[in-house]
């Protein structure tokens, strides 16, 4: 965007941006300010459960601004339904837009608690065929973005666990891999999905975080797998997931995967009890100058075979 990015996609949850800082009549703090912006919205969860799906759209596209450090401000959303000419598809309509409502009053701005989130603009498309969905983007403000918050571990950080994982995996990646029907979906916690939040933005303030990754789509598992990826090319995990059911390990919203220098643990506890938000240790990111692994104990993953079919993408589908 006009040279004006900090933090591309791949490097964050949200792209960082600093329109300002080639304004010369500025002073270098103001030429600092920035913003971050995110989307989010599950095709997938809009055929299990319309509400669930506009819920978690909002509280998704919020939780990775967050990530960011930045401090969500406002939303926007693109409403894809069906023909609401057709009861069922109209009822989906009520419900999804129910459950993008219900997700932003509930969870609050972190600089304004008593206030909402608000939708400042949005879109509808209707007479669409498919799985209903709605698509949603936060903007968020951040006052430094050489301060912003990237989601690139490194060697030596400990990964840690932000919430406790739902078992439900209705309308989740996982369960369209694996053919699973009928299964219930995750029904959000908005005051869990908030408190999680906020510690993300505490964590941040302080500095704590060395990377944040928001568990979106494929769930702890697939979160864990990218993070390594993304980072330097012999870069490995160990850790013990023994612990997570298979839901646990694959179900979707509301928690992030943070990296932490092992120093700064201690003080990322104290937060986690003042704020009242479970955490737990995951395990270590190492390197391997030979042949780096992703393992879990229940898993062990080969780093450089994963790389390479996850960069061939598309590429490797079709070619």
């Amino acid at each position: 965007m006009q040279g004006m990015t900090v933090l591309q996609r791949h490097e964050s949850e949200a792209v960082v941006c600093a329109p300002l800082r080639d304004f010369d009549d500025l002073n270098e703090e103001e030429m600092k300010n920035g913003f971050a912006v995110s989307i989010a919205g599950s095709p997938h969860l809009g055929g299990v459960s319309a509400y669930q799906q506009g819920a978690n759209a909002v509280m998704t596209a919020i939780q990775k601004v967050a990530a960011t450090g930045a401090f969500p401000r406002s939303l926007t959303d693109c409403l894809n339904y069906g023909n609401p000419e057709i009861s069922e598809d109209m009822g989906k309509f009520v419900a999804g837009i129910t459950g993008v409502a219900d997700s932003a009053k509930n969870i609050h701005l972190f600089e304004y608690q008593d206030e909402p989130t608000p939708f400042i603009s949005g879109n509808v498309s209707l007479y669409k065929r498919g799985n209903p969905m709605a698509g949603v983007s936060c903007v968020g403000m951040i006052a430094n973005t050489d301060d912003a918050t990237g989601n690139i571990p490194q060697s030596g950080e400990i990964s840690v666990l932000i919430g406790t994982r739902p078992h439900q995996i209705g309308g989740t990646e996982f369960s369209a891999s694996q053919n699973i029907e009928n299964t219930a979906p995750y029904a959000i916690d908005f005051a869990d999905a908030e408190k999680n939040t906020f510690l993300i933005l505490e964590g941040n303030k302080k500095q704590l975080f060395n990377s944040v990754s928001v568990i979106d789509k494929g769930g702890l598992v697939n979160t864990l797998v990218q993070s390594v990826l993304r980072g330097e090319k012999n870069l490995g995990f160990s850790g013990d997931f023994q612990k997570f059911s298979t839901g646990e390990l694959f179900s979707e919203g509301n928690g992030f995967l943070v990296s932490i220098s092992p120093e700064k643990l201690p003080e990322l506890e104290a937060l986690a009890v003042l704020k009242k938000v479970e955490i737990s240790v995951l395990g270590e990111f190492n390197s391997s100058e030979e042949n780096p692994k992703i393992s879990g104990k229940i898993f062990t993953l080969d780093r450089n075979s994963l790389e390479a079919k996850w960069k061939a993408g598309l590429r490797g589908e079709v070619f």
